[in-house]
């Protein structure tokens, strides 16, 4: 039953994502490139994809952590690049890509998945098994780094009004933020504060909660990242709907049944009450970082690559471009040099390494996960979950290398590995 009602949700998503976007988000966002330049031929090609990709993907249904990282992509990633080939009339040529990019990835997430571990862990529903004085700890390093930087950069201020976010940005590209800073504040607001939110609501420490929301906006005030916000209702969601013995397709149903909701009613309040925070929060989340996959690809089709030269190596080789890519994309497809296009998965690999990285890429992402899944097996679904979410929201804003480094990945994995150590310590001891 779950099965189907699966099948006829995902389907009314990636509709109510393309209505939203022909109907509402192409009118208020056209300043931004948001624009409507249907075709027919192509929406019926996508369909048929799609299609074609749920029976791949229910085909991962027996191993629980590798189809909640394929639903999750899919959901979020695949379905918004499939919708916008028909939406903005995309290059075949550049469809093509998206979609041999995550055909490889497919298959290697097959080739991983079956690769069973020596040893069978329990798969518990229960409560979390992460040490209480690590999330502490978390908490404490997070507190004390936003209230120096807030103090530093951001007058104390705690900010909710968007109006300023944009000053705010530019008056903070233009500090020469110690390297502390510069790190530690992206694995705060992406990593450290949504764990210890996650942990705290588990556990019913609500003044705990509390402060780790005041700090979380704090944090926004500093940088306007309204992405981190995002995070943070999120993770309220996925406690919410991992909290009791559903399994994977319930989950993935509520979600696709909220956005669903929401996609209608951000359309009639967008529409009818001039407010676009529910439409431009659903673009922002799905539709958006997909739609700049396209302009990397259209930017560097016939371009040089970068070849990491933007990343890893800047400080090695040369940039070979006047002004970032990123500000360049973000004024001539988006129509702001000062905004920034950050674009992670599809978008990164084709820019580094064009055609190669469309072949390379795709392994390096499904071998990062099957490490995560070595490690995330030792606990409780919400955890697996919860973390996998994160790490994959993360990965659709930034480059991998970056993605590793201040998006968590290597943060993560040492948390966790360092807390089951921990685990076994104390089991030895009794």
């Amino acid at each position: 039953m779950n099965k189907k009602v699966y099948i006829l949700l995902i389907i009314l998503y990636k509709l109510s994502l393309e209505v939203l976007y022909a109907g509402n988000l192409c009118k208020i966002y056209n300043y931004l490139g948001v624009i409507l330049d249907y075709n027919a031929y192509k929406m019926s090609i996508s369909w048929i994809i799609f299609f074609l990709l749920i029976i791949v993907i229910l085909g991962f249904e027996k191993d629980k952590f590798w189809f909640t990282v394929m639903q999750i992509l899919f959901i979020f990633v695949i379905i918004p690049s499939l919708s916008l080939y028909g939406l903005k009339n995309i290059p075949t040529i550049h469809f093509m890509y998206n979609i041999v990019f995550w055909l490889i990835f497919v298959i290697y997430g097959k080739f991983f998945s079956n690769i069973r571990f020596t040893k069978k862990t329990k798969d518990t529903i229960g409560k979390s098994n992460v040490n209480i004085n690590l999330i502490f700890g978390l908490f404490a390093i997070s507190m004390i780094t936003v209230l120096i930087a807030s103090y530093l950069y951001g007058d104390f201020r705690v900010m909710i009004d968007f109006n300023d976010i944009y000053k705010y940005r530019l008056e903070l590209r233009e500090i020469n933020m110690p390297v502390y800073f510069r790190y530690m504040l992206p694995f705060i607001g992406t990593i450290f504060l949504p764990i210890c939110m996650m942990e705290f609501l588990e556990r019913k420490k609500y003044v705990f909660l509390g402060l780790t929301l005041l700090i979380g906006l704090m944090l926004f005030s500093i940088n306007g990242m309204k992405t981190w916000l995002l995070v943070y209702a999120l993770v309220f969601v996925i406690y919410k709907i991992t909290s009791k013995k559903y399994n994977s397709y319930s989950i993935t149903n509520w979600i696709l049944m909220g956005f669903i909701i929401l996609s209608i009613v951000g359309y009639i309040i967008s529409m009818y009450f001039n407010n676009n925070i529910i439409s431009g929060s659903i673009h922002r989340m799905t539709i958006l970082v997909q739609e700049i996959s396209y302009y990397f690809i259209d930017f560097f089709y016939d371009k040089d690559p970068l070849l990491l030269r933007g990343s890893i190596l800047r400080h090695i080789l040369s940039y070979p471009y006047s002004m970032s890519v990123e500000f360049q994309i973000g004024g001539l497809y988006m129509g702001n040099f000062a905004s920034r296009a950050n674009n992670g998965l599809l978008g990164d690999a084709y820019a580094n390494f064009k055609i190669l990285g469309i072949l390379i890429y795709p392994f390096m992402y499904s071998l990062i996960f099957k490490i995560l899944q070595s490690i995330l097996r030792n606990y409780n679904y919400k955890t697996n979950y919860f973390i996998t979410f994160i790490l994959i929201w993360n990965s659709m804003n930034s480059s991998f290398f970056t993605w590793l480094l201040t998006g968590g990945v290597i943060v993560v994995c040492l948390i966790y590995h360092f807390n089951y150590i921990m685990l076994r310590k104390n089991e030895n001891n009794i």
